[in-house]
């Protein structure tokens, strides 16, 4: 006899007939009627399926998998519990907090999005682009999030499904057909005339002078505030050329970086310890005493304010101005540039270099000698 299986919604009920038997059920969620009953129809098929292949493919057996089974596979619930476990332990390793922290937020957005779609125990081999199409329309529609917040927890979610497929959970990851999205930020840069403002102003407030040096040291060396709050006297060597320079594995990607030092940028290092800062460094042994990141960031809109410097400055913006102002600007190139930001592709380089306009008629210039000697 040929089974007949009919799957029919009405709202958030559903609705299950079986060979003549039926049964409902009304859930609740705050996904879109449309995009819900899509995804809990083709989990009911795919749950079919797989009954049929087993053979057991009953009525009893078919509503008490849809409705009420919790399932004897492996569930995405326990894997992300599973692989967040397991980074937590690693965590301070090859692990740093802030990736942690992303983890656990991507976490509790996964547990909220699956017991909105009642899919607390949904099955790996369940999940299909399909499944991450609805998550991601749940991120961006129900929770708001922009499209880069969306995107990092997809990402996240892909080195998940990653670790199943690597312990032999899943034999091939749903993420190989799909595509992430994401818009590219522009961080803010200082050009030289408003670097030589702040360098010249003088603040009355010991922190604001303090932070302004640390913001400048990071212009004229390239490092990131994380490498900077690490930053010890054993990072300093005499290199090559006979100068000091800050040699150093980065938090971030652990990649090499090594970067001469300026003679102002060895003043404010040599002279840390002359600042009226009361705080102790946050890392043992380290040479500042460094604000959090949240603070720093704070402090520099503040001191960008009162220099009259109407950009929205960070951390960050140390990097790229060391890169595009300074580097850049003055012929370095873009090999020598990478090395120094302890970038491990020159791709990532390209992201933090801009180049200017008086560069462009520079060269231009001397393309068009070229051109008119050969003439």
């Amino acid at each position: 006899m040929e089974n007949k299986l009919a799957v029919s919604f009405k709202g958030y009920k559903l609705c299950i007939d079986f060979n003549g038997l039926s049964r409902t059920k009304l859930f609740k969620s705050q996904l879109p009627q449309p995009l819900w009953q899509k995804l809990l129809h083709c989990f009911i098929i795919r749950k079919y399926r797989e009954l049929l292949v087993k053979g057991k493919v009953e009525c009893s057996v078919l509503f008490y998998s849809v409705f009420d089974e919790p399932g004897g596979q492996t569930k995405l619930s326990q894997l992300v519990e599973l692989h967040f476990g397991h980074i937590q332990k690693r965590c301070g390793l090859d692990f740093a907090k802030g990736t942690v922290e992303r983890y656990r937020q991507t976490r509790l957005v996964l547990k909220q999005y699956l017991s909105l779609t009642k899919l607390d125990h949904i099955e790996l081999r369940y999940l299909d682009v399909g499944f991450i199409e609805a998550f991601k329309q749940y991120i961006l529609k129900i929770r708001r999030n922009s499209i880069n917040t969306c995107d990092g927890h997809c990402r996240n979610l892909k080195w998940i499904i990653h670790f199943a497929v690597k312990n032999g959970w899943l034999e091939h990851s749903p993420f190989f057909k799909f595509k992430g999205q994401q818009i590219k930020g522009t961080t803010s840069c200082l050009s030289l005339a408003e670097f030589g403002l702040l360098a010249k102003t003088r603040f009355s407030n010991h922190v604001h002078n303090f932070v302004k040096q640390m913001f400048l040291l990071q212009c004229y060396t390239g490092l990131s505030y994380s490498d900077l709050l690490h930053l010890k006297q054993g990072h300093l060597f005499t290199g090559v050329d006979g100068n000091q320079w800050i040699i150093l594995f980065r938090r971030k990607t652990s990649n090499r970086t090594s970067v001469p030092l300026l003679p102002k940028a060895l003043k404010i290092i040599q002279t840390s310890g002359s600042w009226e800062i009361k705080s102790k460094p946050r890392v043992p042994g380290a040479l500042f005493p460094m604000h959090s990141l949240t603070m720093y960031n704070l402090l520099l809109l503040k001191i960008m304010s009162a220099c009259g410097i109407n950009k929205k400055i960070s951390s960050h913006s140390g990097r790229k101005t060391f890169a595009s102002s300074f580097a850049l600007k003055y012929g370095a190139s873009i090999e020598g540039i990478s090395k120094m930001l302890g970038h491990s592709t020159i791709t990532y380089t390209q992201l933090y270099t801009e180049v200017s306009d008086t560069k462009v008629a520079r060269e231009m210039k001397g393309l068009q000698n070229n051109y008119l000697r050969l003439k």
